[in-house]
């Protein structure tokens, strides 16, 4: 008479882990974290710079100017925002009122700047924002 045993063999079991690792390895390449992050951390600094534009444009609406700094938003911006861990301060000037927040993720870089950029800002200047590949004060 035959003893059947119930189970899997050994080498069953490290075939079936090593399928999965592989798999597991080419979602985690696919989805690609690092990018994530910054495409997150990205959607905030553009989310902060449009508040300081909203801000801005109700100053200027009350008062018929663009504030010289940031200081002069306190009714319209109740906080200040703050750039993501890692990423430039955002930069309000007082001589023409601008704010701007670099963009760091592949994602937001190709699809606002262009590819191959080195460097893309989010701006608001003069009352408009746009998007540039350099840190100077203007918006087209």
């Amino acid at each position: 008479m035959k003893l059947f045993k119930k189970g899997f063999t050994l080498v069953e079991l490290l075939v079936t882990i090593g399928v999965l690792a592989v798999v597991a390895a080419g979602v985690v390449a696919l989805i690609d974290p690092r990018q994530k992050l910054l495409q997150g951390a990205d959607s905030k600094v553009l989310n902060d710079i449009s508040q300081v534009a909203t801000a801005a444009q109700a100053y200027a609406a009350q008062t018929g100017d663009f504030p010289a700094d940031a200081t002069q938003l306190g009714t319209e911006l109740t906080t200040t925002p703050i750039a993501p861990s890692g990423y430039t301060g955002y930069t309000p000037n007082a001589t023409t009122f601008f704010a701007m927040g670099q963009l760091k993720s592949t994602r937001f870089m190709e699809q606002n700047c262009g590819t191959g950029v080195t460097f893309c800002y989010y701006k608001f200047y003069a009352g408009r924002t746009c998007f540039e590949t350099t840190s100077g004060a203007s918006c087209p």
